[in-house]
């Protein structure tokens, strides 16, 4: 017959089995945990270098291409220096590019001894977008509602251009070339009027230029 002591023993080995298998098996299973982490972090050290080593790479191209710029800027300075003398110039710019792009420009056709009549920015709205901006444009410029949004900007560039070229003082009513017959026929320079006296007003009142 069986005692109760034997009970106690064998409950007592079946816990301490089940204790040493829940033991053996968690440090089993940690190990694989750690082991999957640890190469996980190692991927993501990998990464992170190569992030690092790119990041770097490109900015020394950045810097080698800010010393380029700078140096090509000096010396289209330095080639345009008085080449340009009194020439009137009206610079056109869309609005989006960067202010100070257009002021290196400037700074530029300065150097070159031009006759800056100021600039002529072209705003967010000439994108025609929308349908309200189209048929705006559309009125503006006494044309068909239903014209696509790229035919309407190419008039209204169109207008702004010729607008802007006006004949020169040796030049007819008619636009022929005047001046003397012995320069063979040929005309003055077209002239670009100041930009106060701009082109197309009712573009810029309808916002679709700015004139500064």
């Amino acid at each position: 017959m069986v005692n109760f002591r034997y009970h106690i023993i064998s409950l007592i080995a079946v816990f301490l089995a089940l204790a040493i298998g829940v033991l053996m098996g968690s440090a089993v299973i940690d190990k694989a945990v750690v082991e999957t982490l640890e190469d996980q972090q190692e991927d993501i050290a990998g990464r992170v270098d190569e992030v690092i080593a790119e990041n770097d790479g490109l900015r020394a191209s950045v810097t080698e291409l800010e010393q380029r710029a700078r140096r090509l800027s000096d010396e289209a300075g330095q080639l345009l220096a008085g080449s340009l003398e009194d020439v009137p110039v009206v610079v056109l710019a869309m609005r989006g590019v960067p202010p100070e792009r257009v002021d290196d420009l400037e700074a530029l056709l300065a150097s070159a001894g031009v006759e800056a009549e100021g600039t002529l920015w072209f705003t967010e709205r000439l994108a025609l977008t929308s349908d309200e901006q189209r048929r705006d444009l559309a009125r503006v410029l006494g044309r068909s509602e239903v014209l696509p949004a790229d035919v309407l900007r190419g008039i209204a560039v169109n207008e702004v251009a010729d607008a802007l070229v006006v004949p020169g003082p040796l030049d007819g009513a008619d636009g022929e070339p005047g001046g003397d017959p012995g320069d063979g026929g040929q005309g003055a320079e077209p002239v670009v009027p100041p930009v106060e006296e701009a082109p197309a007003p009712d573009l810029a009142v309808s916002s679709f230029v700015e004139l500064r």
